[in-house]
């Protein structure tokens, strides 16, 4: 009897040792697995939307980010738990020596790689869309739905988007953006534009000859008077690039002009025709949209190139003149051969 009792005892020691055991190493490789494991090297892992943590799990371990995808769902399930939150979609920069708490709390609060693009002030609506749709995680939904002549849609600056983002997308967020800074800059216009230009299509015709003809973003304001002036007394424009814009279709603006170009008939022309152009050549930055809501006062009517990246400007034919010869100087100078010739 006290044999059959001993040995029954002796039974519930191994089986509570084994339990005892088991728990034990079950512990040991859960902390391992959440604390002491780590990643071998930096990686970027993308996380589809509508995956599960198992799916997660699998995709993380066949990458060896992490050594366990039991362990992964189990922890992801009690963080979810606790804190009613998520894992996130997206692309995620996995650091190297980062542990699997450390890649769940990332994803928990989607930290996830931002990327940005951007777009030059004075582009082409098509030069954009190239930089967009070209542009690392974006996703190509355009297509060949437009040629994207229109200019003037869109504001250029520094966009930020997130992997597959679309490109639609991002394109009327230019969009937007630019609508909703043109009606701010319309709203707080010199009063003395108004009689000048009617609207605010108008403007961004007028901001991107600006901003096509000037270098420096300091001179936008006064070049921007310039062509008011020249309005005020009903002056041809003389914009070269609204010629370049007409000789290339709205394709380019890397032309060199010749003097019959000027000659070329185009409403887009303005050596050829009195005003605006019938639309913006390009899409203007704020500061282009600026310097036309708020021009300089000043009585200069003319403007010459200085050789120098900047121009020199006059309010006379005679001032101009000499201008030009400055301009000429300077470009002998800074072109020895041509001064030989």
């Amino acid at each position: 009897m006290i044999g059959i009792i001993l040995e029954k005892f002796i039974r519930i020691l191994i089986i509570l040792s084994v339990i005892t055991l088991s728990g034990y190493l079950i512990k040991q490789h859960f902390n391992y697995s959440l604390y002491e494991y780590r990643v071998a090297k930096d990686e970027v892992v993308v996380i589809p939307k509508g995956y599960s943590g198992k799916k997660i799990a699998a995709l993380l371990l066949e990458r060896e980010i992490i050594n366990d995808a039991r362990v992964f769902v189990l922890w992801t399930k009690i963080k979810k738990y606790t804190d009613s939150e998520y894992l996130i979609a997206g692309e995620y920069k996995i650091n190297k020596g980062m542990n699997m708490l450390q890649i769940v709390d990332k994803m928990l609060a989607g930290d996830i790689i931002v990327y940005k693009l951007t777009i030059p002030e004075g582009s082409l609506t098509i030069e954009a869309v190239n930089i967009i749709v070209n542009s690392p995680g974006v996703t190509n939904d355009l297509g060949g739905k437009s040629e994207f002549r229109a200019q003037g849609v869109i504001l250029p600056e520094t966009y930020f988007y997130t992997y597959g983002a679309k490109a639609s997308e991002l394109l009327e967020k230019c969009a937007k953006n630019l609508n909703k800074f043109i009606d701010y800059a319309w709203n707080q216009r010199d009063p003395l534009i108004n009689n000048i230009i009617n609207n605010k299509q108008e403007a961004m015709i007028l901001a991107s000859i600006v901003e096509r003809e000037a270098k420096l973003d300091t001179e936008k304001q006064r070049i921007a008077a310039v062509y008011f002036n020249r309005l005020k007394i009903k002056m041809p424009l003389q914009a070269d690039p609204t010629v370049i814009f007409a000789l290339t279709e709205g394709k380019t603006f890397d032309l060199k002009l010749s003097y019959d170009n000027l000659r070329f008939v185009s409403p887009y022309n303005t050596y050829m025709v009195n005003g605006l152009p019938p639309s913006p050549i390009c899409n203007p930055g704020k500061a282009a949209i600026e310097a036309v809501m708020h021009p300089h006062y000043t009585n200069e009517i003319y403007f010459v190139a200085d050789g120098k990246g900047g121009h020199l400007f006059s309010s006379s034919f005679k001032d101009h003149g000499e201008n030009i010869k400055k301009y000429r100087k300077a470009l002998l100078k800074n072109n020895p051969i041509l001064s030989q010739e």
